[in-house]
C-alpha cells in the first residue's frame, strides 16, 4: 500500500517522513482551503527536498489560465518532468480537464457519468472519498458501485482519501486493486495551524501499514 499525504505546507514532513511508504504529496492551491499554500513556497519545497517524489498540485473550480500559469512555474523546479500531476475536485467537467492535455487526478463526484471516463486520455487515477463508500457500504451497494469502473481498472488507478479516524473497510480492497490511500493533513494531526505532529503521523501511517500486511 502506497500512502499520500496532502495539503503539504513547510519541510517537516517532507524531511521526517523521508523513509516512510509515502510515495507522493499534494500542494493544495484552492484559495478557501486551510492548507492552502502559494507557488513559491512550493518551489522552495520541492528544491529543498531534490528526491524523485511525486508531487500534484490541487486545484478546485480554478480558471484556466491561473491552472496553467501555475502549473508551468511550479514544474520548472523539478528535474523530472513526470514528477507533477495536476489534481482536480470539483465540478468542472472531464471533458474541459482534458483541455490541458496534462496529466491529473479526478475526484469522483456523482455529477460526472462514469461512461465520460471512456473519452479521457490524460486521466491516470480517480479519488474516491472514503466518507462516500461508507454510505454505500451501509447501504449494500458499494460492490455494485465499483462494478461500474470495472472497464478502466487496466488504466487507471484507484486511491481512497480517508479522514484520520476513519475505520477502513478493509473489504473495499477486496474488490479492486486500490493501491493508494491519502489523509489530508488537518486538526487532527497538527501540534498547532500548519504545524504537523510528525510522529502522530508515521505511527497511523505504520498501523496502517500492519493492518494492510496483516490482511494479507
Amino acid at each position: 500500500m502506497e500512502f499520500i499525504l496532502k495539503g503539504i505546507t513547510n519541510n517537516q514532513l517532507l524531511e521526517g517522513l523521508k523513509l516512510s511508504s509515502v510515495s507522493q504529496y499534494t500542494f493544495d492551491l484552492r484559495p478557501k482551503s486551510f492548507n492552502f499554500t502559494q507557488a513559491y513556497n512550493i518551489k522552495n519545497l520541492i528544491t529543498n527536498n531534490p528526491q524523485s517524489t511525486r508531487y500534484s498540485l490541487w486545484f478546485e473550480n480554478e480558471k484556466d489560465f491561473i491552472i496553467t500559469e501555475l502549473y508551468n512555474d511550479i514544474k520548472s523546479s523539478l528535474k523530472e518532468q513526470d514528477q507533477l500531476l495536476l489534481e482536480f475536485s470539483g465540478e468542472t467537467s472531464l471533458a474541459d480537464l482534458e483541455k490541458f492535455e496534462l496529466p491529473y487526478i479526478w475526484h469522483y463526484h456523482a455529477g460526472e457519468k462514469i461512461k465520460n471516463i471512456s473519452f479521457c486520455k490524460n486521466l491516470k487515477r480517480i479519488v474516491f472519498h472514503h466518507a462516500d463508500l461508507e454510505e454505500y457500504h451501509r447501504g449494500g451497494e458499494l460492490h455494485g458501485f465499483f462494478n461500474l469502473f470495472s472497464d478502466y481498472t487496466n488504466k487507471i488507478y484507484f486511491e481512497i482519501q480517508a479522514n484520520w479516524d476513519s475505520q477502513i473497510i478493509l473489504s473495499i480492497f477486496d474488490f479492486f486493486t486500490i493501491p493508494m490511500l491519502s489523509f489530508e493533513i488537518n486538526s487532527q494531526v497538527e501540534l498547532s495551524y500548519q504545524n504537523p505532529d510528525v510522529e502522530l503521523i508515521k505511527q497511523h501511517l505504520l498501523n496502517l501499514e500492519n493492518l494492510f500486511e496483516n490482511k494479507e
